[in-house]
């Protein structure tokens, strides 16, 4: 089933009147004069909680009016204002890499370099469970969803408070010509690039690539 964005007409989010629901998606106008003849009703509600992700996010800006379902997800957007740009504070450097993910240290002479998660898991651990699995399965996908978790885990202990700029090293095109390792072809660094891009945007701190 390919994802589907569905607007306003189609589809809206409201507070639920239940008692163990936050929120209640309605969806209407979805099927054809026969069809909706056939099953009696043209449209239908699917209830779902929020989560600690959407509360922050929904504290700092509007919900948007689109969105993205999915087999196994809603995806809601909110359109948040970006913060007021720091003009003084610290500059913070970051090296990334496929066993540290993050390693920083800033003009103060501060250094910080990210470690394993609660469950024991760093990047190269999550890494060495990718290059072991078949791609395409289910297995992959969730090793997938695994390193993007660990990644936003290591750039959320990240502390900007008092960073006027980050600067982090440009990579691009790491593999490209060469023959890699299936370990190493599991190295995501402009995952790692965007999620410290977004950190920066909410913190009004200057991103360079450096």
């Amino acid at each position: 089933t390919l994802p589907a964005e569905l607007n306003s007409i189609i589809m809206s989010c409201s507070l639920s009147t239940t008692r163990h629901f936050d929120l209640a998606f309605e969806f209407s106008s979805l099927f054809n004069r026969e069809y909706k003849t056939q099953i009696g009703l043209n449209k239908f509600t699917i209830l779902a909680n929020k989560h600690k992700h959407f509360n922050a996010l929904s504290a700092k800006g509007k919900m948007m009016t689109s969105f993205l379902v999915t087999k196994n997800y809603i995806q809601v957007r909110f359109e948040i204002p970006d913060a007021q740009k720091q003009k003084s504070g610290l500059v913070l450097g970051i090296d990334q890499g496929a066993s540290t993910c993050i390693s920083c240290s800033s003009t103060n002479g501060t250094y910080f370099a990210s470690s394993t998660c609660p469950h024991g898991h760093d990047l190269k651990s999550i890494m060495q469970k990718l290059s072991r699995k078949k791609k395409g399965s289910n297995a992959f996908a969730r090793a997938q969803a695994h390193r993007t978790n660990y990644i936003n885990y290591c750039i959320n202990q990240l502390n900007l408070q008092g960073v006027q700029e980050l600067r982090l090293e440009k990579l691009f095109n790491l593999r490209r010509g060469k023959t890699s390792s299936r370990y190493l072809s599991h190295f995501t660094y402009t995952e790692i690039q965007t999620k410290l891009q977004d950190k920066c945007k909410q913190n009004g701190v200057r991103f360079v690539l450096q």
